[in-house]
């Protein structure tokens, strides 16, 4: 029995679908094809022509040090991605040696290096070297493994969400679903910027509502808005807000907003995030009312906030539209 998206042909993609089965034999084809297409580019990268200043960490392991010769690809780098540096030497005899050293990076210093940590190949490291080393990109299957997972517990696992939200993906027509809630007499958030009439309306809506879909153009306030929605779900006290965003650049973004508005809890827990400059180490804490940190499972809490990646469907959520000031 076939995985899905193994040597399945794409199907086109429908506003509704029968069943989570049909869901995942469109969905799994095509994210396998968007895994293999992710592959090719990052693997077809690679720098020559770089210099390594080596160091050993306090697990006694080896870091190499080196900058690339643009900054094109340090821009793509995150803390924990993974490399591979090659070097090709030539012994007193002439004969050539090749030395390879898997790593991740470990950190970027405020010279722009890249900091890589040895984990295999440091033993046997060619220290004694500082020139003519190369690096190449290693890919991760790693989100494409848990979109996958996610998808078939969807299909498989009735429990996985709760039936408003499974109609809701498959496209099927649903009744409106209000909630329970009293809004709060003030929307805009502590610390944070008033919110326009538009941001109001969007964050009510969500309050309101078990699924809601925020849309606006960049420089509308959608970053505000959503902290705030954050800190009003917190205040509900009615469990755990997990706030999910499609890059690191954007949790660290959001993070940040909500962290202004003071939301604070009996524990806090330190999660790395992508820093600001090559040299800065920062972490981003996580709240008794707000959990940042990674959620792989597909289990739907009690409350969820927005969904930034939606899927088509005919059945429309509840929309809220921002605007410019």
């Amino acid at each position: 029995m076939r995985g899905p998206g193994e040597d399945d042909e794409a199907q086109p993609v429908a506003l509704r679908y029968a069943d989570a089965y049909q869901y995942q034999n469109v969905f799994g084809p095509l994210l396998k094809m968007e895994a293999d297409y992710d592959k090719q580019q990052k693997e077809s990268q690679s720098k020559d022509g770089l210099v390594v200043r080596w160091d050993v960490g306090l697990n006694k392991r080896r870091v190499a040090y080196f900058t690339f010769p643009s900054d094109e690809e340090v821009a793509r780098l995150m803390v924990g991605d993974e490399l591979q540096l090659r070097h090709v030497g030539t012994n007193a005899d002439g004969t050539r040696t090749t030395w390879v050293g898997v790593g991740s990076v470990l950190k970027f210093t405020a010279n722009e290096e890249v900091g890589l940590e040895l984990r295999s190949g440091g033993g046997k490291a060619p220290v004694e070297h500082s020139t003519g080393f190369s690096v190449d990109f290693l890919w991760k299957s790693t989100s494409f493994d848990r979109m996958q997972a996610a998808m078939k517990a969807f299909a498989l696992d009735e429990t996985s969400v709760s039936g408003y939200i499974y109609h809701l993906l498959l496209g099927h027509d649903v009744d409106p679903q209000e909630l329970r809630t009293t809004l709060p007499q003030r929307m805009s958030a502590p610390n944070l910027p008033e919110l326009n009439h538009s941001q109001v309306n969007a964050v009510a809506s969500v309050l309101r509502r078990p699924l809601s879909l925020i849309q606006g153009p960049p420089g509308t306030g959608k970053t505000v808005t959503s902290a705030t929605i954050v800190y009003h779900l917190a205040q509900q006290n009615q469990g755990q807000v997990i706030v999910c965003a499609p890059s690191n650049v954007a949790v660290d973004q959001l993070a940040e907003k909500i962290e202004q508005t003071g939301l604070k809890g009996a524990f806090y827990t330190l999660v790395p995030i992508r820093p600001r400059s090559r040299g800065e180490r920062r972490f981003l804490r996580t709240f008794a009312g707000a959990s940042l940190t990674a959620h792989t499972s597909l289990s739907i809490p009690a409350r969820v906030a927005f969904q930034l990646r939606l899927t088509p469907f005919n059945s429309t959520p509840t929309f809220a539209r921002m605007e410019r000031p």
